[in-house]
């Protein structure tokens, strides 16, 4: 094995990093999720996620970090603060929210007349709204699946999960428009732009100072955006990719994927319950566009982009989440059985296989077809 490799088993090892979410998001702004929910969140919280890995496909991340270790931490400093938790939270992460959306009109507004421009705004935003966001994600990580937990009562659930919901519906925005910002640079300067997408954050520094010159990077921007492997150290204050498929099937093997496909029976925490039996739609895998009819909805996460897809399905089932998670809230409002935080469901059950969702006990059994 190479150096590569026994330096990455050791961080995760060292950090207790696990699998802990999966998005659809570029490695740029990947890279300023882990800025944000490091040096941003210690700064502002003496909080840490001190190391974060990105297993990257095109759009689709899977990442591991240590959500015991932040959930502890945030209980330590809920213990410590909790009469002061509107000054050191909720009113500076409000404050970022509210700066945000501005700067992010700003940008929008500028995009046609100097893309460029609109992406030294979005590169100086990105981290201080991810770092918002982790604000709000340390009381998930304390929470977990619990409605209520310590000081944190029902009623201070409810208004997180609000603020939260927030600063979530802008993700996809931000995604959206970053988009639109790499493909006017790329058609006026005559490259593919969405490639820029997957500079790293200090990449993308350097090349909005005009310090780096993109084009003898294109091959590896194009090797990073069929697959790449992100770790982030924040002790070492550095960022690392490879894209080496060797080194990345191996720690994925070991890492991230589950050794057993044939497991019958799937186990998680009901946000909402009810009994039904509907065709799996594997969000994170399927070749379809579009569900069947009557189906159950399988993904990492869900997010205020899925809406629709949630409202079509008869259940959905998670990898992760919490009590603050998109899909804990609408199934709630929506009245429709969910169960979260199984793990390993997008990586067992398949598009098409029969289950049923007993989300009055927590358990997701595959059927015979």
């Amino acid at each position: 094995m190479s150096k590569q490799y026994y330096w990455i088993k050791k961080t995760i090892q060292q950090y207790g990093l696990r699998p802990a979410s999966q998005r659809k998001l570029s490695l740029f702004v990947m890279g300023c999720v882990a800025l944000g929910y490091t040096s941003f969140l210690r700064k502002k919280m003496g909080i840490s996620y001190k190391a974060i890995i990105i297993l990257g496909r095109g759009d689709n991340v899977e990442i591991l970090f240590n959500e015991k270790y932040v959930g502890q931490e945030m209980g330590k400093f809920i213990g410590q603060n909790f009469n002061r938790l509107e000054e050191l939270t909720f009113a500076p992460a409000q404050k970022i929210y509210q700066k945000i959306w501005e700067k992010f009109r700003q940008a929008k507004k500028l995009l046609k007349k100097n893309p460029k421009k609109s992406l030294e705004m979005m590169v100086d935003f990105c981290p201080e709204y991810m770092g918002g966001l982790g604000i709000y994600n340390c009381f998930w990580r304390y929470l977990g699946n619990e409605e209520q937990k310590g000081k944190i009562t029902l009623d201070l659930v409810r208004r997180i999960a609000k603020e939260r919901e927030l600063y979530v519906k802008l993700y996809p925005e931000m995604e959206k428009l970053f988009k639109r910002m790499v493909t006017l640079i790329g058609k006026k300067e005559k490259f593919a732009g969405d490639l820029l997408r997957f500079l790293t954050y200090t990449e993308m520094l350097k090349y909005i100072k005009g310090r780096l010159d993109y084009r003898k990077m294109l091959y590896t921007l194009m090797q990073r955006k069929k697959l790449y492997l992100y770790v982030y150290v924040e002790k070492e204050d550095k960022e690392k990719v490879y894209v080496d498929k060797k080194l990345i099937d191996t720690i994925y093997g070991e890492f991230y994927d589950v050794q057993d496909k044939n497991i019958k029976i799937i186990k998680g925490y009901a946000t909402f319950g009810g009994r039904v039996v509907g065709r799996v739609y594997n969000l994170a895998s399927s070749c379809e566009s579009e569900p069947g009819r009557n189906f159950i909805l399988v993904t990492g996460m869900t997010h205020p982009k899925d809406i629709m897809l949630v409202k079509k399905s008869k259940a959905i089932i998670t990898d992760h989440g919490g009590v603050l998670s998109h899909a804990a809230i609408v199934s709630r409002e929506m009245k429709k059985p969910c169960i979260i935080s199984t793990k390993i469901a997008t990586k067992v059950l398949k598009d098409g296989d029969l289950v049923e969702v007993n989300a009055n006990q927590g358990i997701v059994k595959r059927l015979n077809t």
